[in-house]
């Protein structure tokens, strides 16, 4: 079915009637005055048909919840984190000392110098 240029504006004309129609003049009462970034009245909006379906009340509770999941998280990831540097340090030293470097005590105290220099960096992130 085609549809004219005139049949389109007249449909718009009267959809558009429609909707200032249902608007009665103008915005809702919770609305009046409404600006974007700003709060309406849904209250008065709605008038006396307005009510409450469910009082959620604070959401502190699952906020609690949302925390304890984000800090274990961050723990396993630590903790998976550790477990891949003590290997790749594993992996770097055995290239370039033969035998047993973890006895070597010349060798440990270069891995130790660098993990020190290693949380002396983050303890400086904290305090920027």
């Amino acid at each position: 079915m085609k549809i004219t240029k005139k049949q389109l504006k007249r449909i718009i004309k009267e959809e558009k009637a429609k909707l200032l129609n249902e608007t009665k003049g103008g915005v809702g009462i919770g609305f009046a005055g409404w600006e974007p970034n700003s709060s309406a009245d849904f209250a008065k909006a709605y008038g006396k048909d307005a009510k409450v379906l469910h009082d959620f009340g604070s959401n502190a509770r699952r906020q609690s919840q949302m925390q304890e999941v984000s800090n274990h998280r961050l723990e396993q990831a630590l903790s998976d984190f550790g477990y891949r540097m003590s290997e790749e340090i594993n992996g770097i030293v055995s290239q370039h000392v033969r035998g047993n470097w973890f006895e070597d005590p010349e060798v440990m105290d270069a891995i130790q110098a660098m993990l020190r220099e290693v949380q002396e960096q983050y303890r400086q992130f904290s305090n920027n």
